[in-house]
């Protein structure tokens, strides 16, 4: 199975897993509320205390206590031993014990840690996506806005060329009718 810490740190990063998550004081215990009812429907423990989740118990029935409990006897870290009841009260109806046991759990665990990696990277997968989608556009509202400045500049220098020529035709103007007055003077001067 996995380390406390490593289940710890892939809920805090689940946003459905961390929203069930029911608090506890218990550092080596990992409790679920599926239901929504408040109370934990699976509880994840690390009962010899090494660090690594060893047991599982899960209310199958929803009737408020654990009735199969997944425990790993030989220390190997794969569940070996099922045991099924009310196990608050101590009854056990049914226990299975074995190697056969260990491959089920191993090939259900590899399949819900399957899963649960393909999740992972789809969210990975979505996140790069996002994040270069997000650059790009990045990238050409940064283009846009130069390309806009840019035009705004062209608009501008335009702007002033045209106010030039105009103040430069102007003055071209003035200073015909300027020469036409100093012609029609000295036409008249020359005539008197």
């Amino acid at each position: 199975m996995y380390s406390m810490k490593e289940i710890k740190k892939a809920v805090r990063k689940d946003r459905d897993l961390r929203s069930s998550l029911v608090k506890t004081t218990e550092k080596d215990t990992i409790l679920f509320d599926i239901t929504g009812d408040g109370k934990a429907d699976i509880a994840i423990l690390d009962v010899t205390g090494d660090g690594n989740a060893d047991t599982i118990a899960v209310d199958t029935i929803g009737e408020g206590y654990y009735d199969t409990v997944f425990v790993d006897t030989d220390g190997n870290d794969i569940p070996d031993t099922i045991l099924c009841g009310n196990l608050q009260q101590g009854i056990i109806n049914e226990a299975i014990h074995g190697p056969e046991v260990e491959e089920v759990i191993t090939e259900i665990a590899n399949t819900v840690i399957s899963a649960v990696m393909e999740a992972a990277f789809t969210e990975v997968a979505a996140e790069t996506v996002a994040a270069a989608v997000s650059a790009e556009l990045e990238e050409a509202a940064k283009a846009a806005d130069k390309a806009y400045r840019a035009r705004l500049k062209e608009a501008k220098k335009a702007e002033r060329v045209e106010r030039k020529a105009d103040a430069t035709e102007a003055m071209k103007q003035r200073l015909n009718e300027r020469k036409t007055k100093i012609e029609a003077t000295l036409k008249r001067g020359k005539r008197q």
